[in-house]
């Protein structure tokens, strides 16, 4: 059985999480945030099957005009737009 699991994504160059084995990744997007200092977190959504052993994903994030600094395979998963629409972020994931 599968489901859709939401995982909150940092904002660094670069990350590893940690998503079940077969994991599609849908998207990536926003959520207001009214617990913490930080208002908006950025969260990526797959469709996973929970009970499938957990595996490494990297993660990459590039700000409009950044250099991509990673040499190996990005798939694009999706542009998201924070704080107003001042800061863009384009996320990538990075295959070796």
């Amino acid at each position: 059985m599968e489901n859709v699991y939401k995982y909150g994504l940092n904002l660094t160059d670069f990350q590893e999480i940690e998503l079940p084995e077969g994991a599609e990744i849908l998207c990536v997007d926003t959520l207001k945030n009214n617990n913490c200092t930080i208002k908006e977190q950025l969260y990526l959504w797959a469709k996973v099957n929970p009970d499938a052993i957990l595996v490494p994903r990297r993660i990459c994030i590039f700000g409009t005009g950044q250099t991509m600094k990673y040499e190996h395979k990005l798939k694009y998963i999706g542009t998201v737009k924070m704080f107003n629409e001042k800061l863009i972020w384009h996320v990538f994931e990075n295959y070796i």
